[in-house]
């Protein structure tokens, strides 16, 4: 660096001891050509790192960049989340360049502090997840990494059931219809509050629509959660154990008359009063 630095100078000065009909032209096309060096290195450096299609230009992004463009983040630039350092940008440059790599590492991994950059900051146009019952669950309470959740496979960032049973395996659902519902069509993670657990409203947005049409009157002396009877997690059928609650004879059958008849044969489903003989 001295020597270069040593060759501009000498450079430098024998421009000053030229006539000034020679010197002004040298000096204007030297500054002309620093000027547009800079210039288009800027552009060069702002394509860098503001335009995923310099992303694209390496072949074996092509998959990740076709997951992205579909995804829901496809107007969000690489560098918003990806973010790593020059040197680490320059080594992974020289690799590709010169295939001095056996294999493709993982790169400039995500971490929390960029998805909170958008989903926590309090601006409108993302959603926003602090103080969401999922989240707090989940990132705040237990400190669970945005990316175990969200993008367990390349630029997918809605969950699947399967992402949840990675630690949730003993809470697979047994009942059949609801085998392939998404965990977070019942457990809705944006609720406010601190619990996910269905509520009844959340439940008849689906059961209210479907062929076999669940009502409930709201004159039914049992206004509580569709859970508290119904444990989709636990039972394989979804039958309601009315034993469970009424579990003296006083109680569910005071003369001993129907031994055998199950509780359902008198009592509707979500009715439960007997209206008629």
């Amino acid at each position: 660096m001295r020597w270069l630095a040593n060759r501009a100078k000498r450079f430098w000065n024998r421009v000053l001891r030229l006539p000034r009909k020679a010197g002004i032209p040298i000096v204007l096309i030297l500054v002309t050509g620093i000027v547009f060096g800079v210039y288009r290195f800027v552009l060069f450096w702002d394509y860098m790192e503001n335009d995923p299609g310099f992303c694209q230009s390496c072949h074996i992004m092509e998959e990740s960049w076709d997951l992205w463009a579909s995804s829901t983040h496809a107007e969000v630039g690489c560098h918003s989340c990806h973010h790593q350092s020059l040197l680490s940008s320059a080594g992974q440059l020289y690799d590709f360049v010169f295939k001095s790599y056996e294999e493709i590492e993982s790169q400039a991994e995500v971490e929390d502090a960029s998805c909170q950059q958008c989903h926590q900051s309090g601006d409108p146009e993302w959603q926003q997840v602090a103080d969401t019952a999922g989240h707090k669950q989940h990132d705040m309470d237990r400190g669970i990494e945005c990316v175990m959740c969200h993008s367990n496979t390349i630029h997918r960032f809605t969950p699947f059931a399967a992402d949840c049973l990675e630690c949730h395996a003993r809470n697979t659902v047994k009942v059949p219809g609801m085998t392939d519902v998404n965990c977070m069509t019942c457990h809705y993670f944006l609720t406010d509050g601190e619990e996910t657990i269905p509520t009844r409203a959340v439940c008849l947005d689906c059961h209210q629509t479907m062929v076999s049409r669940v009502t409930w009157s709201t004159e039914a002396p049992m206004q509580f959660p569709c859970g508290d009877c119904h444990q989709p997690h636990e039972q394989a059928e979804p039958v309601v154990k009315c034993e469970s609650c009424h579990n003296t004879v006083e109680c569910y059958n005071p003369y001993e008359m129907h031994p055998d008849t199950h509780c359902r044969t008198c009592h509707l489903a979500h009715e439960w009063r007997i209206t008629g003989p």
